[in-house]
């Protein structure tokens, strides 16, 4: 019997100091902190701009409601963020938020999902590091992301700007106007650190700018406009840009080569020739506009040479 008892004890024993150790060994749940504007300044680390008056940690979500004060963020003291959400609805200065550094070169890194309510921007002034896969939703025609920083990094990560109506666009509709995001003119580079990494655009124009020249990963554009304008574009390198009822508008005012792997299937949104001006799948360069990249064709499509002129030099299959 004493035998017994000692074993339960012994049994006992392992069993409360092994949930003790699963305890103590689980990580800290993220917080959703919600910005209120009510500091003297616009920092994130003073605990009275923050509902309840306690700043955010690491890895927190970060909540901005569209009717607070003090827009433009000054991140003095995160190295991480769980995410970004900014509610849709009437802001003050109707221009959103602006996320900053506060002047010192660091990374922010981002571990969630970045959410831009309806008529909302969220302006990104900070290096910026994928740490998971990472999706950006802009709900509606007003809503606008700019990433303005120095440097993205996908690192072995995915990016994806999301429309949540872009599957259900109508193709009768003569409108094409979508949510925008823009890597700005300040970006020097936008780094993917390992091949088979992605960008995709679900129902959005895409700005890419001639900075942002150094993404290796593949581009994919489905029902949405991609923007570029300078010869650097995207750079060489890139696996490859695949366009599902999607557009490139090149808009540029100097002789283009556009040298990436292309593979087209239909017009934008769908749209045949005889459906109205603006939905070809490449369309109103300003100046010479060479694809000198192999193309692959899944359907016929239709191109607008515009003021400029459309050669297609490569492979197409």
């Amino acid at each position: 019997m004493k035998r017994f008892v000692s074993s339960l004890n012994a049994l006992v024993y392992f069993f409360s100091t092994t949930i003790a150790a699963l305890v103590i060994a689980l990580p800290a749940r993220a917080a959703d902190m919600t910005w209120d504007g009510g500091g003297a300044d616009d920092n994130i680390s003073t605990a009275a701009n923050w509902a309840g008056d306690v700043a955010p940690s690491d890895g927190d979500v970060l909540i901005f409601p569209a009717a607070s004060a003090n827009t433009t963020i000054v991140n003095d003291v995160l190295t991480s963020v769980g995410g970004i959400t900014i509610t849709g609805g009437a802001n003050p200065d109707s221009f959103g938020y602006y996320f900053n550094d506060d002047g010192v070169a660091d990374t922010l890194s981002l571990s969630g999902n970045i959410y831009v309510g309806a008529g909302q921007t969220l302006g990104m002034y900070q290096d910026v590091a994928l740490t998971a896969a990472t999706v950006v939703t802009l709900t509606d025609a007003e809503s606008f992301f700019s990433l303005n920083s120095d440097n993205i990094d996908l690192g072995a990560n995915t990016l994806v700007f999301n429309n949540p109506s872009y599957a259900s666009i109508n193709t009768d509709t003569l409108s094409t106007s979508l949510p925008q995001a823009s890597f700005g003119t300040s970006i020097s580079v936008l780094a993917a650190g390992l091949a088979g990494t992605s960008i995709t655009a679900n129902g959005i124009e895409l700005n890419w700018l001639d900075q942002s020249a150094n993404y290796i990963g593949e581009l994919i554009l489905n029902k949405s406009v991609l923007r570029i304008d300078e010869t650097a574009h995207i750079g060489a390198n890139t696996a490859g840009i695949v366009m599902t009822q999607a557009q490139i508008d090149p808009s540029n005012t100097v002789p283009m080569t556009f040298d990436e792997p292309l593979t087209v299937n239909g017009n934008l949104f769908g749209r045949s020739s005889a459906q109205g001006f603006g939905y070809e799948a490449i369309a109103n360069p300003g100046s010479a506009f060479t694809v000198s990249g192999a193309v692959l064709l899944q359907s016929d499509i239709v191109v607008d040479p515009y003021s400029g002129n459309i050669t297609f030099s490569g492979d197409i299959v």
